[in-house]
């Protein structure tokens, strides 16, 4: 799915093995969005954590319980 921003990316899990995040897609428009690393149902899912990863949104929040 093509997007155009992501925002406020976020830890989903004290493991660093998830991302929670805001993500305006072209076709849905603007949604919370977990990216995940390994989802293979979604082609964008892991190169929206790749990116959140190096820091191309701003860091990364902590996970907060």
């Amino acid at each position: 799915m093509e997007y155009t921003i992501v925002t406020n990316p976020v830890w989903a899990d004290a493991e660093h093995t998830i991302i929670n995040c805001i993500v305006d897609f072209v076709d849905v428009g603007t949604v919370p969005f977990t990216a995940n690393p390994l989802d293979t149902g979604n082609s964008s899912s892991k190169q929206i954590f790749d990116e959140c990863v190096a820091g191309d949104y701003g860091p990364v929040a902590e996970y907060v319980l």
